[in-house]
């Protein structure tokens, strides 16, 4: 079985932005490789879609996977995986979208009350900012690169090269990124307020706000980058809104057109997967 191609945007702090009962296993993940460690979380992913029940939530008991990045200034940055809270958060949404007969096949009453203690909380604890008052830290978007990350980036900045099998990433300090969104949010108000792209860059500013300053900021390709890299997508994305501020609409054109054949052909590869 062939995994869906997933990018991940993740928010990593030093060690000092988490609570006292993370710091020894903080201190573990230092020590491991990242490749191993993202191969260790397919295999978990392979292993959690092709059970024969019906459950989409970890194993209880499953150690949490932590990420680390060394940050600019060369010390460690952590983003836990929070696997089980983004779990329980993607069904709360899912629930919205399906009828409850077929909700309740997908994802089953004893797999969420299972989740639920596993986790500590009940299911009206569960919101977007993750449970007991820690913040989800990672996002995830299948077969596509949502525009509002692609801002968060200097368009002038080159994708670097990426080794075969390698996953591309972009990193980005947070004070740098919000600096990139607010400008855009400012445009976006004045020439497309009510666009899907604005109320995407609104939402994610507000979400971004609430961790420290010395944060970074990491969007993993995973699977996408065969597909995209290098990508030029935030180049794009920041050429369609200069252009809406400028009322060039011929150039505003130009860059959505290379946005919907980039995308559209990572759509059709989706549908045939």
């Amino acid at each position: 079985m062939t995994l869906d191609a997933v990018a991940h945007l993740r928010v990593f702090e030093p060690a000092d932005a988490f609570g006292e009962r993370l710091q020894t296993r903080l201190a573990w993940a230092a020590a491991l490789k990242r490749d191993d460690l993202d191969r260790q979380a397919d295999a978990r992913t392979l292993e959690r879609v092709t059970r024969r029940s019906a459950d989409p939530f970890p194993p209880t008991g499953q150690p949490d996977l932590i990420r680390v990045l060394h940050g600019y200034d060369g010390g460690p940055h952590f983003c836990p995986d929070q696997l089980a809270d983004r779990a329980a958060w993607a069904a709360l949404e899912l629930k919205e979208l399906l009828e409850p007969e077929v909700f309740d096949a997908l994802v089953p009453a004893d797999a969420i009350a299972r989740n639920e203690r596993a986790r500590g909380v009940g299911e009206a604890s569960v919101v977007a900012d993750g449970a007991a008052g820690e913040r989800l830290r990672t996002r995830a978007s299948s077969w596509s690169l949502p525009h509002s990350w692609a801002l968060l980036f200097d368009p002038e900045e080159q994708p670097g090269p990426v080794a075969d099998g390698e996953s591309a990433r972009r990193t980005v300090p947070l004070p740098s990124a919000l600096a990139q969104l607010w400008k855009a949010e400012k445009i976006l108000a004045e020439t497309a307020a009510g666009s899907d792209l604005a109320q995407e860059v609104t939402e994610l500013v507000g979400w971004l706000q609430g961790f420290g300053r010395d944060a970074i900021l990491e969007v993993d390709y995973g699977r996408l980058t065969r597909w995209v890299w290098p990508d030029e997508t935030p180049f794009d994305v920041w050429t369609l809104v200069d252009s809406l501020d400028t009322g060039d609409d011929a150039t505003a054109a130009v860059a959505l057109d290379r946005l919907h054949r980039r995308w559209g052909e990572v759509g059709m590869r989706a549908r045939a997967s």
